[in-house]
């Protein structure tokens, strides 16, 4: 006979990577003082799943190989925007 048993933990989810601030260059002047606008994403992202153990402890496990790569874009954007908020 098969019982079905649920129990719920708390998991963190944390989200981190490289901010490239936006610079938005410069388009007019003296060419050798030009350049094109560059920055304003966020790189490198990582996500992690992070839960307390019963010693205390935490465990944090990636799992960014899971996130597909749409969900992986926003992410980014919201990193970006979430750290130019502060």
């Amino acid at each position: 006979m098969n019982h079905e048993i649920r129990t719920s933990i708390e998991i963190d989810v944390e989200i981190t990577g490289k901010i490239i601030k936006y610079d938005p260059g410069i388009s007019s002047g003296p060419p050798e003082k030009c350049y094109p606008p560059e920055g304003g994403h966020a790189t490198d992202v990582s996500v992690f799943l992070t839960r307390r153990k019963a010693d205390g402890t935490h465990e944090r496990i990636e799992i960014t190989a899971f996130v597909d790569e749409t969900e992986l874009d926003r992410l980014e954007d919201e990193l970006y925007c979430s750290a130019m908020r502060e």
